[in-house]
């Protein structure tokens, strides 16, 4: 039987010692890097200050260099697609 232990990084959860490895993976108080790390923010902060930093992350604004391309069509042109 496994010991229920609480979470060392202090977030307030609790379970068994045999899923901390699980717990892990969903713990708020985890540092991880901005999800935005690979469009340059260099940014490691708590998962659970991840959402509030994205509203204000330098990286969250990227420019769309995609350019409407769909041209009107010609009523005969409509008719036959």
């Amino acid at each position: 039987s496994c010991a229920i232990i609480c979470c060392q990084r202090k977030c307030g959860a609790s379970f068994h010692s045999c899923k901390e490895s699980e717990h892990i993976l969903l713990c708020p108080n985890v540092q991880e890097p901005c999800i935005n790390v690979y469009y340059g923010c260099p940014h490691v902060l708590l998962r659970k200050h991840h959402g509030r930093h994205l509203e204000q992350c330098p990286a969250s604004c990227l420019p769309c260099n995609s350019e409407w391309n769909r041209w009107p069509l010609c009523t005969k042109e409509r008719q036959i697609h």
